[in-house]
C-alpha cells in the first residue's frame, strides 16, 4: 500500500538526525563498555543475477531499533557503535545490488530525499533495522559469539509509490574460542559483519522480490 511506502521514505531522514546522537554517545561511553568500528565483508561473491535496464532508487534504512546506542554485550560490558548503524547497513544493502548488476542510485544522504532522482526510478526500495546485536558469553574457558541482523524491507513502484513486496530478511553467525587471559574483540567484529553479509545476501535471495524487481525493472 502506499503508507508502507511513505513510511521507509520518512525512516531515511530521522535516521540521518540520530547519526549525532550516536556518536555522542560514543564519546562519553563508560570505561566498562566496548567501542567497535562496524566492517562489512562479503562472504561469498555476490552472483550476477540482473542486466535488467530499469534504475532502482533506494534509500537509507531507518534504524527502528529502540536502543540505537548499543549493539550488543561482550562478558557484561555493553557493545556500542562508532558510526551510526544505518550507514554501515545502507552501504552492504547498496554494495549487494550493485555487484549483483542493478543500476541504482542512492536517494537519501545527509537527510534529504532526492525527489528528482526517484522521477528517474522504475523501483523504490526502503526499510528499517529491527535488529543488529552481537553476544559474547563466557563458559568455562572458552567465549561463545551470537550476532544477529534482521531487516524489514518494503518495495515500491517508483512511479505510482504503490507497495508491491515486504517481508523480513534475517542472518546469523556464531564462534567459539578460547580465552586467554582477556578477550579478542576483533571477534565481535568479525561476527557481526559475517551476520550482516548473511543477511544482505538473503535479500536477494528470495524469489519473490527478484520477481518484483524483474516486473519493475524490465523494458
Amino acid at each position: 500500500m502506499r503508507a508502507g511506502c511513505s513510511r521507509a521514505v520518512a525512516g531515511a531522514g530521522r535516521a540521518c538526525l540520530l547519526g549525532g546522537v550516536v556518536l555522542a554517545l560514543v564519546a562519553c561511553a563508560s570505561p566498562g563498555s566496548i567501542p567497535l568500528d562496524l566492517r562489512y565483508t562479503l562472504t561469498t561473491p555476490t552472483n550476477r543475477v540482473s542486466d535488467l535496464p530499469g534504475v532502482l532508487a533506494m534509500e537509507q534504512v531507518f534504524d527502528a531499533r529502540r536502543d540505537k546506542g548499543q549493539i550488543g554485550m561482550a562478558l557484561n560490558r555493553p557493545v556500542i557503535p562508532t558510526e551510526p548503524v544505518d550507514r554501515k547497513v545502507s552501504a552492504a544493502v547498496w554494495d549487494h545490488f550493485e555487484q549483483a548488476g542493478y543500476r541504482v542510485i542512492q536517494l537519501s544522504r545527509g537527510g534529504s530525499f532526492d525527489e528528482a532522482k526517484a522521477r528517474q526510478a522504475r523501483a523504490l526500495l526502503g526499510g528499517s533495522i529491527e535488529n543488529f546485536w552481537v553476544e559474547a558469553t563466557a563458559s568455562g574457558l572458552k567465549v561463545n559469539t551470537q550476532a544477529r541482523v534482521r531487516l524489514r524491507l518494503v518495495l515500491a513502484d517508483a512511479r505510482t509509490r504503490e507497495t508491491v513486496w515486504q517481508g523480513a530478511v534475517e542472518g546469523q553467525y556464531g564462534s567459539e574460542e578460547f580465552r586467554y587471559g582477556g578477550f579478542n574483540e576483533a571477534v565481535l567484529r568479525q561476527d557481526l559483519a559475517r551476520a550482516l553479509s548473511s543477511t544482505v545476501d538473503n535479500i536477494l535471495a528470495n524469489v519473490a522480490l527478484r520477481e518484483k524487481l524483474a516486473t519493475l525493472l524490465r523494458p
